[in-house]
């Protein structure tokens, strides 16, 4: 009897481990189309996925895609709470604000375009999905670049360049959910 549990708990644990070891094959599959060669963004995009718990519990490639544009959505609305802060900022200059607003409009396009477009995805509407977050890669480069082209600090920089490595993985994650 005692040997019957034994080996229905292995049973258990041999199937949990698999399950979990195909999940993060997912992972490692659109990071490696993500990234290709690239060894640095490819740890990047797995630190990525492992840290959300929805990302991890993806068992296909599409569902890691609407856990990636669901993750990009929610960096956007984050953005956009930032530069609120930051705008609220006494110390916080005219030319600076002025900059930011311009930011803000473009992070809350963003996450309308994005909803929209996880809407497509969801319906299996590849291409909309994926001109979406081009468009929306190229518009939040203008938001940086008015910041660039005055000559001022960046308040976003690291925040902007997570959304955007994350617009990237989830047009890959596009990539390969179009191409199966």
């Amino acid at each position: 009897m005692k040997w019957l549990v034994h080996s229905i708990v292995f049973l258990f644990c041999s199937l949990l481990f698999a399950q979990c070891l195909g999940d993060i094959n997912i992972i490692y599959q659109v990071c490696k189309a993500y990234a290709g060669d690239r060894r640095a963004p490819f740890k990047s995009c797995v630190a990525i996925f492992k840290s959300d718990p929805k990302s991890v519990k993806a068992d296909t490639v599409y569902a890691l895609g609407v856990t990636s544009i669901e993750h990009l959505i929610a960096k956007g609305t984050l953005i956009n709470s930032k530069i609120s802060d930051i705008q609220k900022d006494p110390r916080t200059t005219p030319i600076v604000k002025e900059a930011l607003q311009h930011c803000s409009s473009t992070f809350t396009s963003a996450e309308k375009f994005l909803k929209k477009g996880l809407k497509g995805y969801l319906s299996k509407q590849y291409e909309e999905i994926y001109a979406e977050l081009e468009t929306i890669t190229l518009d939040v480069q203008y938001c940086r670049d008015e910041f660039v082209n005055r000559n001022l600090t960046y308040p976003l920089e690291k925040l902007h360049s997570v959304f955007v490595e994350l617009a990237d993985i989830a047009s890959a994650n596009v990539d390969l959910v179009k191409n199966e």
